[in-house]
């Protein structure tokens, strides 16, 4: 799809403004690769923009790779450290979407370990309450695919049982 190619090149115009000092610039930057992800997962907003799925985790990735430098940065910063979930979890949908769920485990544990991390922080938070659950259903459903029905079947139950 034209619109999918040019769209890509144009995360690649963007890389260089990583370097802009300031991590407010640097996350807004991400979150516009993972706008652009998200997109290219689905093809909407854009009407007749088809589905990428490679261009899809290729902007993930980037917001990804932006997110978790931010994140090591700052680690008490809770808000850094969310996205750098959120983009764990982004990351390994992207690899679903491309086939290959074995590549999307190692981003569903870290954002497994981040979620139980960010929930164990506040208890009484629902939002991060129900991100942990989203995640260990992630990598519970990425297990079953990949031949771990035990382990699966241990993190989906955990889901189920969070609030």
């Amino acid at each position: 799809d034209a619109l999918a190619t040019r769209v890509v090149p144009y995360g690649a115009v963007l890389e260089p403004l990583q370097s802009e000092p300031g991590d407010a610039f640097k996350l807004q930057l991400s979150t516009t690769y993972s706008d652009f992800g998200h997109v290219l997962c689905n093809g909407a907003p854009a009407p007749g923009l088809v589905p990428d799925p490679a261009a899809c985790l290729e902007m993930y990735r980037r917001s990804n790779g932006i997110e978790a430098l931010l994140a090591q940065a700052d680690p008490a910063n809770v808000r850094l450290q969310r996205a750098a979930f959120v983009g764990e979890l982004q990351v390994g949908e992207g690899f679903v979407l491309t086939g290959d769920v074995a590549a999307a485990v190692p981003y569903f544990r870290r954002g497994c370990a981040a979620g139980e991390r960010l929930a164990g922080l506040d208890p009484a938070n629902q939002q991060a309450q129900s991100d942990f659950a989203a995640a260990c259903e992630h990598l519970g459903t990425a297990l079953a695919k990949t031949g771990s029905p035990a382990d699966a079947l241990v993190l989906l139950e955990r889901s189920a049982r969070m609030p």
